[in-house]
């Protein structure tokens, strides 16, 4: 199904990877856009029982390109951590 990941070393556990769901609240879903292009949008969702549910119109570009393609993406950054140059 999917391609085996090059860098093992930094795949994570599925248990980590459902805690990361379960405790983020935002995200970047990616999908198929208008001819083709990618289309990326950021958004709420909720991870209940198995499933991702996000909040949005029911029509519109990321609606569109989920119903043309239902391959699609999400992105959850469960920490952000900048470091300064010294």
């Amino acid at each position: 199904m999917f391609r085996e990941m090059r860098r093992k070393k930094q795949q994570i556990p599925d248990n980590e990877a459902i805690a990361i769901l379960e405790n983020g609240k935002t995200g970047i879903l990616a999908v198929n856009g208008d001819n083709g292009y990618p289309y990326t949008v950021p958004l709420n969702y909720m991870f209940y029982k198995g499933t991702i549910y996000f909040d949005g119109a029911r029509e519109g570009d990321k609606v569109d390109g989920i119903k043309n393609n239902s391959k699609v993406s999400l992105r959850v950054i469960s920490q952000d951590k900048i470091v300064t140059e010294k």
